[in-house]
């Protein structure tokens, strides 16, 4: 199609809607669609791997807030060993290793403290 948009002044599409000059012209004789519904959360968070529970008002899953700087180890899960990640987060590996020995031991809520 030579010419992709409407002309000055404005100009039918073919499926039969009026665009104003300069908007670009439907190649199709398809109306406009309806906008898409969004979607209800659940209110569901990840509390371990691939397990979700309700969110708890006032506290916040430890794994979904340290995962990142845990790697899996025999007993569960243990602190990165890389400074870089830790620093550029404002995080300690001894603050890390605290919450997976906590979330190994079976916490998997921790109060939130501003």
């Amino acid at each position: 199609m030579a010419n992709d948009r409407a002309q000055r002044g404005g100009e039918m599409g073919m499926n039969g809607l009026h665009y104003e000059g300069g908007q670009f012209l439907p190649n199709t004789t398809l109306g406009k669609l309806p906008p898409k519904a969004k979607r209800q959360s659940t209110g569901k968070v990840e509390v371990a791997p691939y397990v979700w529970e309700e969110r708890r008002e006032g506290f916040r899953p430890i794994y979904r807030v340290y995962n990142a700087f845990w790697q899996r180890c025999e007993v569960g899960f243990e602190a990165i060993n890389n400074p870089t990640a830790l620093a550029a987060y404002g995080r300690t590996r001894e603050e890390v290793q605290s919450a997976a020995d906590r979330f190994n031991a079976g916490e998997r809520w921790e109060k939130v403290t501003f």
